[in-house]
């Protein structure tokens, strides 16, 4: 153990902050706080070492740091993040030092920033070292190799010691573009071969056709259909490839001696198969630096190629990176743990593919197995599937979706163990089944606002709002009436979105929530696909504000009068709505 003295050389300093930085690492918890505290003495206890962070944080951009290094979690619940790995010493240790100087002003409190970014099982413990395997030990590390190089006299300073290992970083950095541009040059040059070979067969084709009995109306349209393909084909625009290899298909299908065989063998070389094989193994091969595949891995990534969508890999390859990748003390990439995310890259393909709904419940399961000491899947997975059941009747796919994703996580969040998740789960499944028969029997209207005609024969939840909205009305339940309104308005606008393919114009920029009211409604205004009249653009904002007045102005009462002149106005938006959303044929 180190003993403090009155005046300190540069290693001591550094003993000081390893002994400090391990106390840290061995210790709980609940005594983290005072140890942070320590460590940040003796930081400022050594001029050598202050220098060190002083000169990092120079250009440091802390703010901007927290945006990189500390993300939305891809596979857990909304409040849940993850931490990454800042790329080079100089950000790593400018990056930690600022949070822990955030943790001992306590703007950051210690233990809510561990369960959010660094989440494993629920446990603070967990959390906790997965904080100090994640965050401290490279941080501490980074630090002893810079001083031990000062130390040594291999460097005259902390800068030159950050500085040279920044050059080192980049010297590996620019090594991996080389091979990189390599690789692409090798690539560049079989789709050159590829791109030849079926020129050749094309021109072979068009020569055929000019020399058949076809009539020339119908030779003029082969040779047209077969010179696209030809234009396009060295492109790297595959929609393009693909519209005209559709349609080079279909005139092989009409003329099939003629062609045969001829599809099969321009399919296996057109770029874009080979391009998306080869992107995926420089993709892989740039994450996995300093590693790289092997044949049996690029065999691997082939394969995989011809079962998913190249999109989809590209996704997958992210996500298994951010869920596999571990890192040693020095920042280096764990061998063992590429390993495991090639292994798992398949699996993460599969699940990626699977319905939105299935791939919630998937989810839902691997939260539970985490969450809960106890876990049954079968029994889970019987669950969820009679809960999407009983939705499905009354809901749209997307509704039920995003109920996986919120209320049943939520609900998953707040039971303590197993057996309340399953009770809970199982009065909401018989809950549900009751909806129809409540429906009938509370909800006593007589089509005032919106005639029983205009909506009995659709989904059950529209039926309900409906019916809500004039029971409100009769019964002179105004404020009631005029949120009933705005949501069964919202419904059908999210609807629209959906039915007409466009709801990507309306969702937030995680991609898992549809934005306020407010916005799309501007967007519905606008919007060409939607195509909406002229008198629905301009009357949807008055029901907006209207149910928002009732629902959130303190001092708002809202009368018969409010809503009255406007009865006609909206039946004739809402009839709209429906039609365009394909609830009502």
């Amino acid at each position: 153990m180190y003993t403090e003295g009155c005046v300190l050389g540069k290693r001591e300093e550094l003993e000081l902050f390893l002994e400090r930085v391990d106390e840290l690492i061995e210790s709980k918890y609940i005594l983290a706080d005072i140890k942070i505290v320590n460590v940040l003495k003796a930081i400022a206890s050594s001029d050598t070492i202050l220098a060190l962070f002083k000169n990092c944080l120079a250009d440091f951009d802390y703010w901007e740091a927290q945006k990189k290094y500390l993300i939305k979690s891809q596979y857990l619940g909304e409040n849940k993040g993850e931490y990454v790995m800042p790329p080079n010493s100089r950000e790593l240790l400018s990056f930690v030092f600022s949070v822990l100087m955030d943790i001992d002003a306590k703007r950051i409190i210690l233990g809510d920033f561990i369960s959010k970014y660094f989440y494993v099982d629920g446990s603070f413990s967990s959390s906790y070292e997965a904080f100090i395997n994640s965050m401290i030990k490279p941080f501490k590390n980074s630090v002893k190799v810079l001083m031990e190089n000062v130390i040594e006299g291999k460097l005259q300073d902390p800068v030159e010691a950050v500085t040279e290992e920044e050059q080192k970083r980049a010297k590996e950095a620019e090594d991996a573009e080389k091979q990189q541009a390599k690789e692409k040059e090798l690539l560049e040059k079989a789709y050159g071969k590829s791109v030849k070979e079926i020129k050749e067969l094309l021109l072979a084709d068009k020569q055929l056709i000019k020399t058949s009995s076809i009539k020339d109306n119908v030779k003029n349209e082969i040779i047209l259909v077969i010179d696209m393909l030809a234009n396009v084909v060295d492109s790297q625009d595959k929609d393009a490839i693909e519209y005209a290899f559709v349609s080079y298909k279909y005139v092989c299908k009409a003329f099939p001696i003629k062609f045969l065989g001829r599809v099969k063998k321009i399919d296996k070389l057109l770029p874009k198969n080979a391009h998306e094989k080869h992107l995926n193994h420089l993709i892989i091969n740039e994450k996995i630096y300093p590693f790289s595949l092997n044949e049996k891995g690029r065999a691997d990534i082939a394969r995989l190629v011809t079962q998913y969508k190249y999109d989809t890999l590209k996704e997958c390859v992210d996500i298994g990176v951010a869920n596999y990748f571990r890192y040693d003390d020095n920042g280096q990439l764990i061998q063992e743990s590429v390993n495991n995310f090639l292994n798992k890259l398949g699996g993460i393909a599969h699940n990626k593919s699977l319905p939105p709904i299935e791939q919630e419940i998937l989810h839902l399961k691997n939260k539970g197995k985490y969450t809960f000491r106890y876990w049954r899947d079968d029994i889970a997975d019987e669950i969820l599937h009679d809960y999407v059941k009983v939705l499905r009747v009354h809901w749209t796919e997307q509704m039920v979706v995003e109920d996986l994703k919120g209320e049943t996580v939520q609900l998953m969040n707040r039971s303590g163990n197993w057996s309340t998740w399953t009770s809970h789960m199982r009065h909401w499944i018989e809950d549900i089944k009751k909806w129809g028969q409540e429906d009938t029997v509370s909800v006593q209207q007589s089509g005032t606002i919106l005639p029983d005609a205009l909506y009995n024969c659709l989904q059950s939840n529209i039926q309900s709002l409906c019916k809500q909205i004039n029971a409100s009305y009769e019964n002179n339940l105004f404020d009631c009436t005029a949120v009933i309104m705005r949501r069964l308005l919202e419904s059908l606008l999210v609807l629209c979105y959906q039915n007409t393919g466009t709801e990507a114009d309306i969702m937030d920029k995680s991609g898992c929530y549809h934005i306020t009211l407010d916005k799309i409604i501007k967007n519905a205004e606008q919007n060409k696909t939607l195509a909406l009249s002229a008198n629905t653009r301009k009357e949807m904002a008055l029901f907006k504000d209207l149910g928002n007045y009732s629902a959130h102005k303190i001092w708002y009462n809202c009368t018969q009068q409010d809503i009255k002149p406007h009865i006609l106005k909206y039946r004739t938006i809402i009839e709209e709505l429906m039609y365009k959303s394909g609830v009502k044929k």
